[in-house]
């Protein structure tokens, strides 16, 4: 980071990234390569509130091609957890309840539907959730790619970095334990 020229503090506590989000923030993460599917299940991705439309705004300053659907973190934690009985195998794609839709309008598709991404093996992410609905009521995070076009989600941190440099929306990268502003 240091050679990158880049400011950063260590402190990427989930309360702060709940903070940023609480804000209307849009942040990035980077916690390795781990995150499996398009999203990177949140450990390579571009969160926003699941109940704010920042997510849509996020994909076009990526310049993510229209269409390009968020997908809908959640934990068994979480004030809307319906789904845990059908999403423990990862991620599922259901028809939501036009309410669904009401409440979380940054995650739910054209065809009615949202992808639900369970994080519970994620403490960082459960923790942010958890911090973030007592904020705000609500502790959905909607993801997309940490990528830049239809680039894949990013493999490497410089990648992250690169993504993060490119795109003025995002305003903090949680790079493992740093964040960079």
């Amino acid at each position: 980071l240091h050679a990158a020229g880049l400011a950063f503090t260590e402190e990427a506590s989930p309360q702060q990234a709940a903070r940023v989000l609480a804000e209307g923030g849009v942040l990035a993460r980077f916690s390795g390569r781990a995150g499996c599917g398009r999203w990177g299940a949140g450990t390579r991705s571009v969160l926003t509130r699941a109940d704010d439309l920042a997510a849509a705004r996020a994909a076009q300053a990526l310049g993510r091609r229209e269409g390009d659907e968020p997908c809908c973190l959640w934990s068994s934690q979480s004030e809307d957890a319906a789904f845990a009985g059908a999403g423990r195998f990862g991620t599922l794609a259901s028809v939501v309840p036009s309410s669904f839709g009401e409440k979380y309008p940054g995650v739910v598709t054209r065809d009615g539907r949202a992808h639900m991404v369970n994080v519970d093996a994620d403490d960082w992410l459960s923790s942010v959730m958890r911090e973030l609905s007592a904020l705000t009521g609500s502790g959905l995070i909607a993801a997309l790619p940490l990528a830049r076009v239809q680039d894949p989600p990013v493999a490497t941190p410089a990648d992250a970095i690169r993504v993060f440099r490119a795109s003025e929306l995002v305003s903090h990268l949680y790079l493992g334990p740093y964040v960079v502003q």
